[in-house]
């Protein structure tokens, strides 16, 4: 691997590190996600000749790494001639906001916005829709606004927008961006809708409170876990750019770590992190068994820390169920998913594990799948984290 000048002689300092774990933030190195990165590009070019577009939902559980696609997809459509609106979830609580943000760079018409105001509000002239909180049931003259903005732009250049955290937008926001982008694909003009959230958005996509055909027409992404190669690289292409004597990619030094990670990038960054403090305090760029060994209690503490704050989410209140309750029924979810074979398990030998009626098994699997406990492929339940299902089961024997 090339050692450019410009980072080789970084300096070991803790100030230096370029493992900044975090959910969202771009790793030093983005490895494994060549397949993504080569569909996402597809479809900007796609874009970007302004051809019509039918939506992206992206989905993963938390620390896969689905910020840092969007991101990544953002700074590649920087360059281009394509209009980005780049929002997160909390951006836009109501539509009234979506409206806003979503107007074009001169005010919506004085007729248009004077003929909606008082449409919605049934008084005068002097109602502001982008300030004024969406009434509960949005009248259709918000989404008509959002109609019409989307329009205008995508008349005056292809629009690419994607929304972070989708899973806690309101179905109401959700609904309007769906039938949108859905209404620009008919008349072809150049729109893309890319959604990113956990496993939760697709239930939430096929509500009865969004109702749209959306979800059915749209395309889907899930980032998984990592290859143990392409976890191996995550780690080794940043250290082999700033002047690290590396392991052999067999050794146990680099093995060990691999395998501990998971292939779960958000531990893959904390393993990066710990392991250059641990060379910060040796003063030597070298990762060898002792450095793994060095690094190791910084790395368990941090992902402990972690582990709590999952663990505070399946101990809340479900429904009618007490946290006490969801708690057991996450720790018998996690051994059911552990003993199950490569495939997964079939959703009734999941409630079977639950040992629930079947609304609570519904209100429960719902809420795992939410936060990414567990996920869905091919028909059937797998844990989203590995090692935070054992984590589950571990606390349940103690």
């Amino acid at each position: 691997m090339s050692q450019p000048a410009h980072i080789s002689n970084a300096p070991l300092t803790l100030a230096a590190n370029p493992f900044v774990p975090g959910m969202g933030i771009a790793p030093p190195h983005l490895a494994g996600r060549e397949r993504e990165q080569s569909e996402l590009l597809a479809g900007l070019e796609r874009l970007r000749t302004g051809q019509p577009m039918v939506g992206l939902i992206l989905s993963a559980p938390r620390g896969v790494g689905k910020t840092v696609l969007l991101d990544w997809l953002a700074a590649a459509a920087e360059p281009t001639d394509v209009a980005l609106h780049n929002l997160n979830a909390n951006q836009i609580p109501n539509v009234a906001a979506l409206v806003e943000a979503l107007s074009p760079s001169h005010r919506p018409d004085a007729a248009l916005s004077l003929g909606v105001r008082a449409e919605v509000a049934g008084a005068s002239a002097g109602f502001d829709l982008a300030r004024t909180p969406a009434p509960s049931e949005q009248p259709p003259a918000y989404e008509l606004l959002v109609a019409s903005n989307l329009e205008k732009l995508a008349k005056t250049a292809p629009q690419l927008l994607m929304v972070d955290e989708a899973h806690t937008l309101a179905p109401e926001v959700l609904r309007a961006l769906c039938n949108q982008s859905q209404a620009m694909a008919r008349v072809k003009l150049p729109c893309w809708l890319i959604l990113a959230g956990t496993p939760g958005l697709m239930p939430l996509l096929m509500s009865e409170e969004v109702r749209s055909s959306f979800v059915e027409r749209a395309e889907e992404m899930h980032p998984g876990l990592l290859s143990k190669e392409a976890s191996a690289e995550a780690l080794l292409h940043p250290l082999a750019q700033r002047g690290w004597m590396l392991p052999a990619v067999e050794a146990p030094a680099l093995q060990g770590v691999v395998e501990d990670s998971q292939g779960y990038p958000y531990f893959i960054q904390l393993w990066g992190k710990a392991l250059w403090a641990a060379a910060v305090a040796r003063g030597e760029k070298v990762w060898d068994d002792a450095s793994v060994e060095a690094a190791r209690g910084d790395m368990e503490l941090r992902r402990a820390s972690f582990y709590d704050g999952r663990y505070r989410e399946l101990t809340i209140r479900v429904g009618r169920l007490d946290g006490r309750q969801v708690r057991t029924g996450a720790e018998r979810a996690a051994e059911a998913l552990l003993a199950a074979d490569a495939d997964g398990l079939a959703g009734q030998a999941l409630e079977a594990a639950l040992g629930l009626d079947a609304d609570a098994c519904e209100a429960l699997t719902a809420h795992f799948e939410r936060v990414g406990f567990i996920i869905r492929q091919r028909g059937r339940w797998q844990p989203g984290i590995p090692s935070l299902a054992q984590y589950m089961v571990e606390q349940s024997r103690s």
